[in-house]
């Protein structure tokens, strides 16, 4: 295993005419990385989780997962390994209508995670042995990444910010992200439990 060593992760799942031309813009963004990861592995599952979690099966030493319908601006491979930690947490700009509408990441401070303000999108460099130690993704419907982040936090995993990577959020309408209080309140219920705070 190279000591720097990337691989970029590009789940997804459904339908394949819908996905193509987004898909090919994300690889894009990849292909056009200043520094570039060593694997890029465009994964179809059932689910959103099982696409990502082929992460389980990668040799290299970190993982960017990458949303289908986002992109990485050209320095992100780049500066994430320029940083520190073991999930680099990004910049973020969102767009609509593939408009720029907001560039309002809020950093992560350790008092927020298990409080239930999630400031980490789905794309830091995260370390893959965490990743594999913790089982990777859950079969949640939705957040699934916010659970990861805190099992990961509970595994020992540190969580520092990567100001200059930046990733690129288009946001949908109807997305997976809306109707979240359930599982939101169950994965911090969880999480609470884990650490011995209920």
């Amino acid at each position: 295993m190279k000591e720097e060593s990337v691989t970029v992760i590009i789940g997804w799942y459904g339908d394949a005419n819908f996905w193509r031309p987004l898909i090919q813009r994300a690889v894009t963004s990849v292909l056009n990385q200043t520094v570039q990861p060593d694997k890029i592995l465009i994964s179809k599952g059932n689910d959103l989780q099982s696409a990502r979690n082929v992460g389980l099966n990668v040799d290299s030493r970190y993982i960017i997962f990458l949303d289908a319908d986002d992109e990485l601006a050209p320095r992100y491979v780049e500066s994430m390994l320029e940083g520190e930690g073991d999930i680099r947490v990004p910049s973020v700009l969102n767009f609509r209508n593939n408009k720029l509408v907001d560039f309002s990441q809020r950093w992560y401070t350790p008092t927020n995670l298990i409080e239930g303000q999630n400031y980490i999108v789905v794309a830091p460099l995260i370390r893959t042995s965490y990743f594999k130690q913790v089982g990777g993704f859950r079969n949640l419907s939705s957040l699934e990444d916010y659970d990861l982040w805190l099992r990961m936090e509970e595994a020992g995993a540190e969580i520092r910010q990567c100001t200059k990577a930046v990733y690129k959020i288009h946001q949908r309408e109807k997305s997976r992200s809306e109707n979240q209080n359930e599982i939101l309140e169950k994965i911090i219920s969880e999480a609470k439990q884990r650490r011995g705070l209920l």
